[in-house]
């Protein structure tokens, strides 16, 4: 159950978070990851495998929390591939990430429904700045976000964006006011989403999603959390 207090849409994204826990495993031609599924619609989560020695295993992959780390070998420098079949030699195209420049030893893969399939979104974790109580805000709507907490100045997330949202220096009272708005194009007036109140709890770090309802098109949010030890 989500500590905050509105209630969150059920929706599942086939995301897979690549997030490596340490420094690149052993060498360039190998990653450590984990991985996490979101996707909104109601179907199952895919299975996804890791080709390792002509052999393919299932990946592990949840809809609510981040997986344990895991290794994928890295294909010419630049791409990782996940297999859709258990089969390396099937023939099935596979779910490519193109990894960004190094480093590498935070990284964030975020599977998303495509046209065909599935497509992989890499995004860089800025783990210094992601502490307790801080939030990932992950933007995969159409429309640019604005994330206020308490007094501080807003957040902006471009559309496809992913920004921290950190808890406000001094802020010592267990809840904080938060208010949230989105625009499609800078020359929209800001249009208010969410006003409401979240725990301000130093124990944890979210990752928050914004995208939009596919029936309704309207903006829509989830969240997933995890322990924080300093």
């Amino acid at each position: 159950m989500s500590r905050y207090l509105f209630k969150l849409p059920v929706f599942v994204y086939m995301t897979s978070f690549l997030l490596a826990g340490g420094d690149l495993v052993c060498a360039a031609d190998e990653i450590s990851f984990r991985a996490v599924c979101f996707d909104p619609r109601d179907i199952e989560t895919p299975t996804l495998f890791i080709a390792k020695n002509g052999a393919a295993k299932p990946m592990e992959l949840n809809k609510s929390k981040l997986s344990v780390p895991q290794t994928a070998a890295v294909r010419d420098g630049k791409f990782v591939d996940f297999l859709t079949s258990n089969d390396p030699k099937s023939g099935e195209p596979p779910v490519t990430l193109t990894l960004p420049e190094a480093p590498l030893d935070h990284l964030l893969v975020i599977f998303i429904p495509g046209e065909k399939g599935y497509r992989a979104m890499p995004v860089k974790i800025p783990d210094g700045d992601f502490k307790g109580g801080s939030t990932l805000i992950i933007n995969l709507s159409t429309a640019e976000i604005a994330t206020k907490l308490g007094d501080a100045k807003p957040l902006l997330v471009p559309r496809t964006g992913v920004k921290v949202l950190p808890l406000p220096s001094g802020h010592k009272e267990a809840m904080i006011p938060v208010q949230i708005s989105s625009r499609a194009t800078e020359a929209d007036p800001w249009r208010i989403e969410q006003s409401t109140r979240w725990l301000a709890d130093k124990g944890y770090r979210s990752y928050i999603f914004f995208y939009q309802d596919p029936a309704s098109k309207r903006l829509q949010l989830s969240s997933i959390e995890e322990p924080f030890k300093k």
